[in-house]
């Protein structure tokens, strides 16, 4: 699936790719991924970087006292600090949320 979607993405004319990664689970196989395609496709090329490194995970732990998993304090202020509007900041409660 990660072929398809590089492929699709270079067929519109990109010749680099920069993937920011910030969950565990997928990280060894975006590296991979991005190791594979850079050798088969050299004026291509996909940059991975996994940014949840241990210097955030001790200052998650430091700020919020603890680590949440997925789309915890950490990984939301990560994803704000690089793209704000991806971010609603209202607080929001099960009575008013968008899901029912």
């Amino acid at each position: 699936m990660l072929k398809e979607i590089f492929t699709s993405i270079f067929k519109s004319g990109f010749t680099k790719l920069l993937i920011v990664g910030g969950h565990g689970g997928n990280n060894h196989i975006l590296h991979v991924a991005q190791v594979d395609w850079n050798y088969d496709h050299p004026n291509q090329k996909v940059h991975y970087i996994f940014a949840f490194t241990k210097n955030v995970q001790e200052k998650g732990e430091e700020l919020f006292a603890s680590m949440e998993s997925h789309a915890g304090s950490v990984e939301t202020s990560l994803i704000y600090s690089l793209s704000p509007d991806y971010v609603k900041t209202g607080k929001k409660s099960i009575t008013n949320c968008d899901f029912k």
